[in-house]
């Protein structure tokens, strides 16, 4: 049996180091049974077992992690993670603020002389 590459399952082995049947994420986004609504797998609570930002953590070593697929909540020193381009309720400069490290998106925007909050990436 064969099956297609897919985006997050591959980034998500390379970041566990097991396969989908272990780390939980079998393709890039989920089914909603209340909703039916199709979900991405954005967040690092859907792992089933660490990624090396967490076995690094636990060592006390710093990390980094940008735009990195199921990485939403990661324990990662720095965290840019991959998320909702096209949000809905809010613009993606305030999601990106809300799910990345504590002022980081801030300090970046300031580098770079402003952004306004509907700019796109």
């Amino acid at each position: 049996v064969q099956y297609p590459s897919m985006t997050y399952p591959g980034h998500t082995s390379i970041a566990t180091g097991v396969r989908p049947a272990r780390h939980g994420v079998y393709q890039n986004t989920r089914l909603d049974p209340e909703t039916s609504a199709t979900i991405w797998y954005f967040e690092s609570r859907w792992l089933k077992v660490p990624a090396i930002w967490d076995v690094a953590a636990d060592h006390g070593l710093t990390t980094a992690g940008v735009s990195w697929p199921v990485s939403v909540g990661a324990r990662m020193t720095a965290l840019y993670p991959e998320s909702n381009q096209a949000p809905r309720n809010t613009t993606w400069l305030e999601l990106a603020r809300r799910e990345s490290s504590p002022g980081l998106v801030d300090s970046v925007v300031q580098q770079l002389g402003g952004f306004g909050p509907r700019d796109n990436l």
